[in-house]
């Protein structure tokens, strides 16, 4: 059976050339569809141009015979909800927690390490821009912390001497022994750290420095035998 939409009205033209220039995917083929039927095409001739059945052409140029151009869009899908219904709030749990707690020695997520964790610990099997597209849903943005100056600490935290244990350890080995020490080698610490963008919810994230690129030197030793 042949079907044809007939004439097309200047607005109607317009509309369609609009969809088939502006619209995703299959809809932009629909509207190329009713246009070459109007410009006297056959349903056989569409159906070879797209290769497609010839059902499917005539299925849309019914519709848009019927609609007009909403009859073109694709109708709300039925059935089982999304098994992935439960992502966003697993993705947002689980970035919250650093990598370690899950056993990663990377200190943050990146989308494709989140992506195979969620794939292995719960079998929830994202693609990377799926599981991009969640993080965004729920608040986290990709961002580089700021620097700030070597007396800020966090709220209710207090600075840490991260050369404690070491200087401890010192003192201890002294008062117990009456070892030599004798000075072999030294090395040089830039002590303004390298800053990359990670993933950030909230307030941006702020890395204590020395305010500059200060260098310290550190010498090793041992005792005399």
């Amino acid at each position: 059976m042949q079907v044809s939409v007939g004439s097309l009205s200047a607005a109607q033209r317009r509309g369609l050339e609009r969809l088939r220039r502006r619209a995703v995917g299959r809809v932009s083929q629909r509207a190329h569809m009713v246009l070459l039927s109007a410009r006297g095409y056959t349903v056989q001739r569409i159906a070879e141009v797209f290769d497609c059945g010839e059902d499917v052409v005539r299925q849309w140029l019914h519709r848009y015979a019927a609609q007009g151009e909403p009859g073109l869009e694709d109708l709300p899908r039925v059935g089982r909800p999304p098994k992935d219904r439960l992502a966003a709030h697993i993705i947002d749990t689980q970035m919250s927690q650093p990598p370690p707690r899950s056993g990663y020695v990377q200190t943050c997520w990146t989308v494709p390490l989140l992506a195979t964790f969620l794939a292995v610990r719960f079998h929830l099997v994202l693609s990377v821009s799926r599981v991009r597209h969640y993080l965004h849903a729920t608040g986290w943005r990709w961002a580089r912390p700021r620097l700030a100056p070597a007396t800020y600490a966090p709220a209710g935290q207090r600075k840490v001497d991260l050369a404690a244990p070491l200087k401890l350890a010192l003192i201890a080995k002294a008062l117990t022994s009456a070892a030599t020490v004798l000075y072999l080698d030294e090395c040089d610490l830039q002590l303004l750290p390298i800053v990359r963008a990670m993933w950030i919810k909230g307030p941006r994230v702020r890395i204590p420095t020395p305010g500059q690129n200060a260098k310290r030197a550190f010498f090793g030793a041992c005792r005399r035998p």
